[in-house]
């Protein structure tokens, strides 16, 4: 019988092969434990993995990144802040080498919703409950209405309200209380500068273009003015009250001159509003007034006014634009012409004291000026005016 032989040499190389394959080490883990004080319950990541206090959780030995919220808000309301970790760091994200069992303690303190103002000791509203400055309680979550007042009364010296800590302008601010929040109410030292701006009296329509036109008729308006204080802070220097009455507050009476080009407007008809100024229960007088002059281009002095002088409670407050006179021309030429109120146009009070006025002109056109060969600038040539103080001449180009 033939014995079977095993070539060893063939066997030599896999028993080496079979030897040398690698057996993987086991890789050391920690326990890291995260807890929470006064209370647990509150959600927090390790990189990016959730869980909540107080967790025990078995990791890897490395770097980790345990993030806290900066706030937390219970079932009851109540609202805490991220105060310090057990080694004293104050940044809820904390880096943690764990290459040991390991427990860190994230601590939480209350909250606080607080209200204060510069100067202090001004009363404001919480939801319509008056406190004063400086205010501060435990934080409760929610949305509250704070309001400041504009003026405050501090050492016996006026104060205005300029805005808040974040420049918000507006006497009442909304926010929602979810962390520690402080809000600080600014105010200036007040100071005030008289402000006047005067009422206009215009022409309307400003402008009539039409060359078919043979008659014409516009209204003498005026346009209230403004008479007041302007109240500043001394902080900012900015504009931060204005009180205003509108001018003329107690119109007792008015007048108007306006002239035209003869050349081109002839005049008809004149009235004046005398409903308006009998509105607040005076009796009114119309004074015609010399009436047209066609050979001087004006319509002279005609007027109203109340019987009753000094008496403001029957003297009419102008609150908008109001018609108070109109005047119907016959076109009797072409051309252009200014309708220019003179500056003896006048609105008195019941007191017989002029309110300040500006006077703005109108102007109808319903063909071009005629040129005259005069003095030039350029290329530029005036048109002609045989009444040189009507109107403002327009610049013509030439050739």
């Amino acid at each position: 019988m033939r014995k079977k032989l095993i070539w060893i040499p063939l066997l030599i190389p896999l028993i080496i092969s079979l030897a040398i394959v690698p057996i993987r080490a086991q890789a050391t883990t920690h326990t890291l434990t995260v807890e929470s004080s006064p209370f647990d319950g509150i959600d927090f990541t390790i990189n990016a993995t959730a869980y909540t206090t107080n967790a025990s959780v078995v990791l890897e030995e490395g770097i980790y990144n345990v993030t806290m919220p900066s706030a937390w808000i219970l079932w009851t309301g109540d609202v805490y802040d991220f105060d310090v970790w057990e080694d004293g760091s104050t940044d809820p994200v904390r880096v943690v080498n764990l290459n040991e069992t390991m427990t860190i303690i994230a601590n939480y303190t209350r909250a606080t919703f607080s209200v204060d103002s510069d100067p202090q000791g001004i009363e404001f509203t919480i939801d319509g409950v008056t406190h004063t400055t400086p205010w501060s309680e435990p934080a409760v979550y929610g949305t509250y209405e704070i309001e400041v007042p504009r003026w405050a009364t501090f050492l016996g010296r006026l104060h205005i309200f300029d805005y808040w800590e974040n420049e918000n302008p507006n006497l009442t601010r909304s926010v929602e209380v979810e962390a520690t929040t402080s809000l600080t109410a600014l105010y200036g030292f007040a100071y005030s500068i008289p402000a006047l701006y005067p009422a206009t009296v215009y022409i309307d329509p400003p402008l009539i273009e039409d060359d078919t036109v043979t008659e014409i008729t516009v209204d003498i308006v005026v346009s209230p003015g403004l008479k007041g204080v302007e109240w500043y802070s001394m902080r900012t220097h900015e504009v931060r009250e204005v009180v205003y009455t509108p001018q003329p507050e107690n119109l007792w009476g008015a007048q108007f001159h306006l002239k035209y080009d003869p050349l081109i407007l002839h005049g008809i008809s004149r009235s004046v509003n005398l409903t308006f100024l009998e509105s607040a229960g005076g009796t009114a007088v119309y004074l015609p007034g010399p009436g047209f002059d066609d050979e001087a281009g004006q319509l002279r002095l005609f007027a109203m006014y109340l019987e009753e002088a000094g008496d403001d409670e029957q003297a009419p407050e102008v609150t908008e634009p109001t018609v108070l006179a109109t005047v119907a021309f016959e076109v009797v030429g072409s051309g252009v012409t200014g309708l220019v109120l003179c500056d003896d146009s006048l609105l008195k009070d019941c007191y017989g004291v002029d309110y300040p006025i500006e006077l703005a002109y109108g102007t109808f056109r319903n063909a071009n000026p005629q040129l005259w060969i005069g003095p030039k600038k350029g290329n530029k040539i005036w048109p002609e005016w045989k009444h040189g103080d009507v109107g403002q001449p327009q610049i013509l180009y030439g050739r």
